[in-house]
């Protein structure tokens, strides 16, 4: 009998270790997945299928999945200096240009929303916030208010992401 419970006392202490540590190991291991998320009036935005690339700029975009020729396509794509670095960095008006010589007016954030009729259309005023780098992410939030051709504005607010980091 006491054969037994000494059995059973070490089934038990040896079930809780291993249970323990299969938690723990997971949590250790558990991957971060790169998203951009922010909304737009009453609609949230949760893109998952992020790309990043960059050496002399930087540019992290994703879509909700869809491709350009569905109805309904939406895209979202931040634009800044290859170099980055943490802080919160003013949003410079009109399209994305270029020239080789200065990152001050690289800071952009470009929308294509087919189903509110934004293709393509970058930020007039908002900001980026890079709130942290490590090895293989790059992190922060960001807002923009958006103009169209045809007039319209819209602002997007709550904005948040998590890229693959390239140096």
């Amino acid at each position: 009998m006491n054969r037994i419970r000494i059995f059973l006392l070490v089934y038990v202490s040896f079930s809780i270790t291993f249970l323990s540590c299969d938690a723990d190991d997971s949590a250790e291991t558990e991957s971060k997945a790169p998203y951009i998320r922010f909304s737009i009036a009453t609609s949230n935005y949760d893109f998952e299928d992020i790309t990043t690339s960059g050496e002399a700029l930087t540019t992290i975009s994703g879509t909700n999945g869809l491709t350009v020729a569905q109805e309904g396509y939406a895209k979202l794509v931040l634009h800044a200096p290859g170099d980055l670095s943490i802080g919160n960095f003013s949003l410079s008006a009109g399209d994305f240009v270029y020239d080789g010589s200065s990152n001050g007016d690289l800071y952009k954030v470009e929308l294509y929303e087919d189903s509110l009729g934004f293709y393509n259309d970058f930020a007039e005023s908002g900001t980026i916030s890079i709130t942290k780098i490590d090895n293989e992410f790059v992190e922060g939030t960001f807002n923009a208010t958006v103009s169209n051709g045809e007039g319209s504005t819209i602002n997007i607010s709550n904005g948040r992401f998590l890229a693959v980091y390239i140096r």
